[in-house]
């Protein structure tokens, strides 16, 4: 949970943000209308409310992984891969470079892969790079 609230932060109020896709509203910690359809531009939430929101979405995320991906991992790999889930879906998720390689055994592409993933709404964000970067190198971990 501590590493997906350094990426998403956290934001107390419902809003549309310019780099999400049409559509998508985002509070709290990455929480969308996607996870709550009835989730509204403008609604208000306390950062308990956030965490709890997250801690009840994040089982969701890691079965969605845990759908497209088969392989096993340990813990830090998996890590990253539902960091990653959570913030691009599960759906493309399945659909991705990350999980096509990680599911034939090539962790090391698998893992490269995920930076591949650095555009939101078809624009490149300095911070999504971030972010990549730091799953990967989790990914990558030998311990």
């Amino acid at each position: 949970m501590v590493a997906l609230s350094q990426w998403e932060g956290m934001d107390l109020t419902a809003k549309k943000y310019r780099h999400d896709p049409p559509g998508v509203v985002t509070a709290c910690i990455g929480m969308t209308n996607f996870d709550r359809p009835d989730l509204k531009v403008g609604q208000t939430f306390t950062p308990e409310q956030c965490k709890r929101y997250l801690l009840e979405d994040l089982p969701r995320y890691s079965r969605q992984m845990e759908r497209c991906i088969k392989a096993d991992m340990p813990p830090h790999r998996r890590a990253s891969m539902i960091s990653f889930t959570y913030n691009v879906g599960g759906g493309n998720l399945c659909k991705s470079s990350v999980a096509r390689h990680m599911n034939a055994g090539n962790v090391q592409e698998a893992c490269d892969a995920l930076l591949l993933y650095v555009k939101a709404n078809g624009k490149y964000l300095r911070g999504l790079e971030n972010r990549r970067r730091w799953e990967r190198e989790w990914c990558l971990r030998n311990d």
